[in-house]
């Protein structure tokens, strides 16, 4: 006997939507940082971790730099896990 296929419900997806929601915060982030930082290294104030943006070289903190890298982290962590859900909801195969 063949059961019903599970579906997720509304919660599972409205988790899934602010789970996602940090994801759109890197780009945002290098576009202030590219504003807002310097192209040349300080070390008196500690402004010398590179962050390559296209053709420019901006030079974060050290807390600046955790947040782009811990951003960058999530993000290769939740974009797979929403196609994985994408499949589970709707399956490979496309509907009739």
């Amino acid at each position: 006997m063949l059961n019903p296929r599970r579906r997720p419900t509304t919660l599972v997806e409205l988790v899934l939507a602010l789970v996602m929601l940090p994801d759109l915060a890197l780009p945002w982030l290098v576009d202030h940082y590219g504003k807002t930082c310097p192209t040349q290294p300080n070390p008196e104030q500690g402004i010398i971790y590179p962050l390559r943006d296209h053709r420019t070289v901006l030079y974060l903190t050290l807390a600046q730099d955790r947040k782009v890298e811990v951003l960058k982290i999530y993000m290769a962590v939740s974009v797979p896990c929403l196609f994985a859900f994408g499949i589970w909801k709707y399956g490979l195969r496309p509907r009739k």
